[in-house]
């Protein structure tokens, strides 16, 4: 749960940052005489300022779904014996286990949406291949929270066939 507060401010932060503190225009001068003309909007840097706001929403998404999804874990958990393994028995703790699939699922959506980014710069798909990536990351990290937290247990209750 401390793990997705720490990646909501860190969201929080980022994105702040980008709308806040990140500025956009570039300075103007005539070509021929060289004369200040004012500041204008640069769409590179507009475009910068708009990756940084996605990738501190995106991290505070993140946060949110792993505090949020460690408070039902642990509210599952209360209502069944859960068998807490001995770290100096070689396992690992139920809870180290837990924030392992958090991070899975966060590096999952991230490096899926840096791919698609990365695939946008070569393509010039701005930023339909990002946001495709972002969710078929989205979906191996739930697949894989929903593997781990519902199938895993059953194929273990069931024992082997």
């Amino acid at each position: 749960m401390a793990f997705g507060i720490l990646l909501i401010f860190a969201g929080i932060v980022v994105a702040g940052y980008f709308v806040f503190g990140y500025d956009t225009t570039v300075r103007a001068t005539n070509a021929f005489t060289g004369e200040y003309m004012g500041r204008v909007n640069n769409i590179g840097l507009m475009n910068d300022r708009s990756i940084g706001v996605m990738i501190g929403a995106a991290v505070f998404l993140v946060g949110a779904i792993v505090a949020l999804s460690s408070g039902a874990i642990v509210a599952q958990s209360s209502k069944r014996t859960v068998e807490v393994l001995s770290p100096t028995s070689g396992s690992i703790t139920p809870s180290i286990r837990r924030m392992g699939l958090g991070l899975a699922f966060a590096l999952s959506i991230l490096l899926f949406m840096g791919g698609g980014a990365w695939l946008d710069s070569k393509l010039g798909t701005t930023p339909f291949l990002m946001l495709l990536g972002a969710a078929v990351g989205a979906g191996a990290g739930f697949y894989s929270l929903y593997y781990h937290i519902v199938i895993e247990p059953r194929q273990r209750e069931n024992g082997p066939q």
